[in-house]
């Protein structure tokens, strides 16, 4: 269904995936249909519409919800039927965990895909009801779900904590999931009803049913869309109405009780998936390079290094530099085009060295857009390999998993307090003129002081996933522990009125915030 073949590929090995789906016209439009038809005193802890309204306005809700996202999905599915859409609200000031659970299957998943498409119509994250999932549950138990046969539901505990990642979902984007991957929601701590809306899609022409257990088998009465709308609350006791169609049935001698599933048994499935994790219960949505190997590097430690440009690209590079740079004017020890650089210097310098560099970029990296490159110098040294006596790049390895908080200018980085330790740790990377380094952009890293004559030139940038989305992030005045968040256009670096993380954005769009993430030192004894 999915039209781009590397996500299609992580909904198979994951069962998730996360994309920018809506405009914020359309999410609006969606906020306007929920405001018309359902009144938030009725709402009361988690809320379905499909469940709780007249059979026929949740047919409207669910055609008018088609309406407003079809072309949307169109830009990423195809040869896909919308099945249904309808309203989830986690209620404000909910203090229940919605448990880790699976959602019915409507078609033979053996053979079949099936997608929910969670869009939230605020900015959503674990403080305001947000979803947690395991990775690659999808594939742990092939089991029917029904109101029959009953869904696996799996309170939080120790062994669930290790196993869950939990995603924030910006207003306009959209969680996809597998109907078979295990998932639930936080509480909603915040003062307001935390809405979205839930689309169920199948592949076209895919017979879709509900499953019925009747003396050890499962039965399948072929169920339209319109059918579960007009029978939901009947199908939720296990009672089949008489007006439905057995269409076939198998035994489900093997079928496991999902009554009785627990955080042991999905300890034990999770562990035969491992591989989907990077460090604990971190996982990665799209990868953005061509190979395994340096993939695994960057997963693992947090940078890799790899041969790149030859000797020829690397002077044309330099001759580059110098034409746009007069070395003689450059005062600060450290300078960037990004930082000192006029609008339009920094602007042609990026589009110059992104030309350069294009076909080798396409070698190394897949599916990726780029928001960034500029030039570096550490003055004072230009050509040559780089040693740690020439200001060489620096860097900790594994730092990328050590804290999961935001880091930005606008409040004190985490590690300030224990640098003696941190360069202690410090890995000196030794490096020949062309060579590249590929790090994540969470990796603890710097530069040693340059001790040589002359200065040290680099090129730096950052490379993103195609459907990545940019954003600032702002300490809330006031507050502590409150994190504003700004939605930000492609060209952020490269605008006019970009001035860095240091103030309130003048680019970007106030979304939402979320809770800060206390840095535990511990974890720098942890890692030797």
């Amino acid at each position: 269904m999915f039209k781009d073949a590397s996500l299609r590929n992580i909904l198979n090995e994951k069962g998730f995936s996360l994309i920018p789906l809506l405009s914020f016209e359309k999410t609006e439009l969606l906020k306007e249909l929920y405001q018309r038809n359902i009144s938030d005193s009725s709402i009361h802890g988690l809320y379905a519409n499909h469940n709780k309204r007249a059979y026929e306005l949740n047919l409207e809700i669910s055609n008018e919800i088609l309406q407003i996202v079809s072309n949307d999905l169109e830009r990423f599915f195809e040869n896909f039927s919308f099945y249904i859409g309808h309203f989830m609200v986690k209620e404000a000031q909910t203090k229940e965990v919605f448990k880790l659970h699976q959602d019915w299957n409507i078609v033979d998943e053996r053979s079949h895909p099936c997608y929910q498409i969670w869009i939230p119509l605020q900015f959503t994250e674990p403080d305001n009801g947000g979803l947690f999932f395991v990775p690659g549950s999808h594939r742990f138990f092939h089991n029917y779900r029904s109101g029959s046969f009953d869904t696996p539901r799996v309170a939080m505990d120790e062994k669930i904590e290790l196993l869950i990642s939990s995603v924030i979902v910006p207003t306009g984007s959209a969680f996809i999931y597998s109907n078979a991957l295990f998932h639930g929601s936080y509480p909603n701590l915040s003062g307001k009803h935390r809405i979205s809306v839930i689309v169920n899609i199948v592949e076209k022409n895919t017979p879709t049913f509900y499953f019925h257990k009747n003396n050890g088998y499962a039965e399948r009465y072929a169920m339209s869309n319109r059918d579960i709308l007009m029978h939901l609350p009947e199908l939720e006791q296990g009672i089949v109405h008489e007006s439905l169609v057995l269409s076939e049935s198998e035994s489900a001698a093997e079928h496991i009780s999902n009554g009785t599933v627990n955080s042991t048994d999905i300890e034990v499935a999770a562990a035969q998936h491992k591989k989907l994790y990077l460090s604990g219960n971190e996982t990665k949505i799209s990868p953005v390079l061509t190979a395994e190997t340096l993939e695994r590097q960057i997963d693992t430690q947090g940078y890799a290094t790899t041969a790149f440009l030859n000797f020829e690209e690397a002077e044309s590079l330099k001759n580059l530099f110098h034409q746009q740079c007069n070395l003689a004017e450059i005062k600060s020890s450290r300078y960037t085009t990004l930082e000192f650089a006029g609008v339009k210097q920094k602007q042609e310098s990026c589009r110059a060295i992104i030309e350069i560099l294009k076909n080798k970029l396409d070698d190394i990296f897949l599916n990726y857009k780029i928001p960034l490159f500029r030039f570096f110098v550490k003055q004072p040294r230009s050509s040559g390999d780089v040693d740690e006596t020439k200001g060489t790049l620096t860097v900790l390895p594994q730092s990328h998993l050590w804290y999961k908080g935001v880091v930005t200018y606008s409040i004190p980085w985490p590690y300030l307090d224990h640098q003696a330790q941190l360069r202690a740790k410090a890995r000196h990377l030794t490096l020949k003129a062309g060579e590249l380094v590929i790090f994540d952009n969470r990796l603890i890293h710097g530069s040693t002081f340059n001790s040589s004559d002359l200065p040290r030139i680099c090129i730096a940038g950052r490379i993103t996933h195609q459907l990545s989305q940019y954003y600032s992030f702002i300490k809330k005045p006031g507050s502590d522990n409150r994190i504003g968040v700004y939605a930000e256009m492609d060209d952020i670096y490269l605008h006019e009125k970009f001035k860095g993380d240091r103030a309130v954005s003048e680019t970007g769009a106030y979304i939402g915030d979320i809770q800060q993430i206390p840095f535990d030192p511990k974890i720098l004894d942890e890692h030797g």
